[in-house]
């Protein structure tokens, strides 16, 4: 059987969830501050709301940078790293006091959620681009 392994797809796919996630912080920290909650020097900090802090959103840069270059172990560990840190932050998403904090509305409500999700993705996708490396090159039983 040709074509492209399942870990190659997920590699492929890794740039377009970061940067749905990515572009769902950006908003968010945009939205935090237009709202008054956050200084836009602050607004991506540890304290914020509707984003990731910044220093997650710089891992998650250079782990998919790292996982999408390198298709040996290098990049299976940055993966799993990068999976492991999604799981992490969807985790803290739900027991850090942030979601559905009393002083933000149902749309902002409805925007942390959708961060979540988003994050869980690039998790998923990260997970995949780890454990496909295994699969890769295993026979596939064959009716024949």
């Amino acid at each position: 059987m040709g074509g492209v392994g399942v870990g190659q797809r997920a590699r492929a796919w890794l740039p377009a969830a970061l940067g749905a996630v990515i572009a769902a912080d950006v908003a968010g920290g945009v939205w935090d501050i237009a709202a008054g909650r956050s200084a836009p020097a602050e607004a991506w900090g540890p304290g914020a709301t509707l984003c990731a802090p910044w220093p997650m959103i710089a891992f998650q840069v250079v782990a998919v940078t790292v996982a999408v270059r390198s298709r040996r172990l290098p990049g299976r560990i940055a993966a799993g790293l990068l999976a492991a840190a999604c799981a992490v932050s969807v985790a803290s998403g739900f027991f850090d006091g942030q979601l559905a904090r009393s002083d933000l509305g149902p749309a902002e409500v409805g925007f942390q959620v959708i961060l979540l999700a988003l994050t869980a993705v690039l998790g998923g996708v990260a997970t995949a681009a780890v454990f496909a490396g295994s699969l890769q090159g295993r026979a596939t039983p064959s009716m024949d």
